[in-house]
C-alpha cells in the first residue's frame, strides 16, 4: 500500500513539473480587426427620388471598434435642376361662376397664386379648364313655390366627355392668364355642372412629360355625368316614393361616374387638389317638369360623402373645405404650399430600418454616436434591427446617422477569418411628393474580419528598423516572388527554446528516475 502511495506522489510530482514547463510555451494570438468591404452599393430609389449609402467610415484594427454611417440623400442620380421635368397647373373652373358677384375674386386669387409660383420656377405653366354641360335654364316663381322651366333648358340631355373646355393652355404669362379668365363664358350661360367631363378634359391636355397638378375650384357636387341627364321621368300614378327610388339610383350613377374619372387621375400620376362641398350639397328639391310644383326634398349627404371622401380622408389628393376657411386662404396659402411640395420633391414620414446580422448582435455592442437623431433601438435585442426616424427632406437635402461597433472578445477564435456582413439588409419607407407610400430596400453590406495570427510565449519581436524594406500588405496574401529570405518574420521565437525544452525533458526524466530509485531502496531497507 505505501508503494502504491509513493508511486503516485512520484507521479504527481512529474505531472506538476510538466504542467509548469507546457505553460511556459502555451499560445495567445496577435488579432486585429481588418475591412474587407468598406461600404454597401449605393442605393438608388427605383423612381430616382433620392440614395442610400451606407458605409464604415473608420477602423480601430487593435481595438477592435469600427464607425459607421448611414446617409440618405433627397436627390435623383445624376439629376440637374434644368434637366427636371416642368410643372403644369390647371384649374377647373365652373363656367356658372361668371355669372356671380364673387367671380372677380377667383380671378383675383389665382392671378395672386400665379404670381407667387411664377417668382418660383419660371419653368411652372398655370392653364384653365372651364366645366360647362346642358344648358340649365329654370327660374323661381315669385312667391317660391314653383320653379318655372324655360325654353333653353336641357335636363333630358346626357351629359358628354365634350361638356368643357380648355380656357387657355398652361401658360407663364402672367397677362394672358388674366385676359382668358377675364373672357370665359362670355354669354353667362348657365349650366348643368359636369364635373366628369372637366376632369377627363384636364387628363387628356396635360404634356406627357410634365409634372401634373390639378386643382378644382368647383366647391359643390355635379348636376349630370357622362351618360346621365338631370331629368328624373316619372310615369302615370307614380308619387313621392317613386321619385326618391330613382333620384337614389341617378345620385349612385353619379357618384360611380364621377368618383371613377378622380381615381384615374391618380393611376395617370396627377395630382389633385379639390375643394369639399358641404354635406349638405347633395340635397334637392325636385319639381315637376311640367307643372313646376315641388314633389320630393331629398337628403344627399351621403352621396357627397362617398364622392369625395372627407377633408381628413379624400377620395384622392387633397381637400379644402370653406366651411373652415376663407377661399383667399385656400388658394393663396394652402394650394400654393401644396403646388411648391410637390414642385421641390419633398419625401415625408421617412424611416430606415436596418436589420443587423447575428454575428454582429453576438460579438459586438452598438452605439448611436448622434445623439440627437430619433432612432429606436427597442427592438435591438429581440429582432436586431434599429429604426432611424427622418421626417423629411426637401430636394437636395441630406440626413446622416453615424454609429459605433465594438468587438466583445478580440481573442474570440470561433471567429477568427470569418467574414462579417454588417447588415442583413436595410429597408427605406417614406411618402413621395404626392403622399403616396414607397418601400425601398438594400441588401448589400460592408464587411469586416477579425485576423488571428498565433504567438508562443517566449517570443521577441523583430526589431529590424530597416526602412528600405517595402512594408507589409495590407491583406493576409502575400505577393507573388516577393519574399525577402534576409530578414526574419515579424515575430521570431527566442534562440535556444528548441534547447531549453530539451533540458526540461531530461531535467523531469532525471527527477522522477532519482525519486523512483529513492523509494526503491526505502522499500529494500524496510
Amino acid at each position: 500500500m505505501k508503494k502504491v502511495s509513493r508511486i503516485l506522489k512520484i507521479g504527481l510530482i512529474l505531472f506538476v513539473l510538466i504542467s509548469f514547463y507546457c505553460a511556459s510555451f502555451a499560445d495567445t494570438w496577435d488579432t486585429a480587426l481588418e475591412v474587407v468591404k468598406k461600404a454597401s452599393n449605393v442605393k438608388y430609389f427605383e423612381e430616382g427620388q433620392a440614395n442610400l449609402t451606407h458605409e464604415i467610415i473608420s477602423c480601430d484594427k487593435k481595438a477592435g471598434e469600427i464607425k459607421l454611417r448611414l446617409t440618405l440623400t433627397n436627390t435623383s442620380e445624376g439629376a440637374e435642376e434644368d434637366d427636371k421635368a416642368p410643372t403644369e397647373v390647371y384649374i377647373i373652373l365652373s363656367e356658372n361662376l361668371v355669372k356671380l358677384d364673387g367671380y372677380k375674386n377667383y380671378c383675383s386669387y389665382i392671378e395672386t397664386l400665379a404670381k407667387k409660383i411664377f417668382a418660383k420656377s419660371a419653368k411652372t405653366k398655370i392653364g384653365i379648364i372651364g366645366m360647362k354641360g346642358p344648358v340649365y335654364d329654370w327660374t323661381m316663381s315669385e312667391d317660391g313655390t314653383e320653379n318655372i322651366r324655360g325654353d333653353k333648358d336641357e335636363g333630358e340631355i346626357d351629359g358628354t366627355a365634350d361638356n368643357s373646355e380648355v380656357v387657355i393652355k398652361a401658360t407663364n404669362n402672367i397677362d394672358d392668364l388674366k385676359s382668358a379668365l377675364q373672357n370665359m363664358n362670355p354669354s353667362k350661360t348657365e349650366y348643368y355642372a359636369n364635373l366628369q367631363s372637366a376632369l377627363m378634359e384636364a387628363e387628356k391636355t396635360f404634356s406627357s412629360d410634365a409634372n401634373k397638378i390639378l386643382i378644382s375650384l368647383y366647391d359643390n357636387v355635379p348636376s349630370v355625368s357622362v351618360g346621365t341627364h338631370d331629368k328624373i321621368n316619372l310615369e302615370v300614378g307614380e308619387g313621392p316614393e317613386e321619385a326618391k327610388e330613382k333620384v337614389i339610383a341617378r345620385n349612385d350613377q353619379l357618384v360611380e361616374n364621377t368618383k371613377k374619372e378622380i381615381m384615374n387621375l391618380k393611376s395617370a400620376g396627377i395630382d389633385l387638389i379639390m375643394l369639399r362641398p358641404k354635406n349638405s350639397s347633395f340635397d334637392q328639391k325636385w319639381y315637376s317638369y311640367t307643372t313646376g310644383e315641388l314633389i320630393l326634398t331629398f337628403d344627399g349627404s351621403e352621396h357627397v360623402q362617398r364622392l369625395y371622401g372627407t377633408t381628413e380622408s379624400p377620395t384622392y389628393g387633397k381637400m379644402y373645405s370653406l366651411e373652415y376657411d376663407s377661399l383667399s386662404k385656400i388658394v393663396t396659402e394652402y394650394i400654393y404650399a401644396d403646388i411648391m411640395s410637390s414642385m421641390s420633391g419633398i419625401m415625408t414620414n421617412i424611416k430606415v430600418r436596418e436589420y443587423l446580422t447575428k454575428e454582429i448582435m453576438d460579438n459586438f455592442t452598438m452605439t448611436i454616436d448622434d445623439v440627437d437623431s430619433d432612432v429606436d433601438t427597442s427592438n435591438l435585442a429581440s429582432s436586431r434591427y434599429f429604426t432611424w426616424n427622418i421626417g423629411k427632406l426637401g430636394i437636395g437635402e441630406t440626413a446622416i446617422l453615424n454609429y459605433t461597433l465594438r468587438i466583445k472578445d478580440m481573442q474570440n477564435t470561433a471567429i477568427f477569418d470569418k467574414i462579417l456582413s454588417i447588415n442583413e439588409k436595410i429597408d427605406i419607407s417614406y411618402e413621395d411628393p404626392k403622399g403616396e407610400p414607397k418601400q425601398e430596400t438594400e441588401n448589400s453590406s460592408p464587411q469586416v474580419k477579425l485576423i488571428g495570427i498565433r504567438v508562443p510565449e517566449n517570443t521577441v519581436k523583430n526589431t529590424n528598423t530597416n526602412t528600405n524594406k517595402p512594408a507589409a500588405p495590407v491583406n493576409n496574401t502575400a505577393p507573388k516572388n516577393t519574399a525577402d529570405n534576409t530578414t526574419a518574420p515579424t515575430i521570431l521565437p527566442a534562440t535556444g527554446s528548441r534547447i531549453l525544452v530539451a533540458v526540461a525533458t531530461a531535467t523531469t526524466i532525471i527527477v522522477g528516475f532519482v525519486l523512483y530509485i529513492k523509494y526503491r531502496k526505502l522499500d529494500d531497507v524496510q
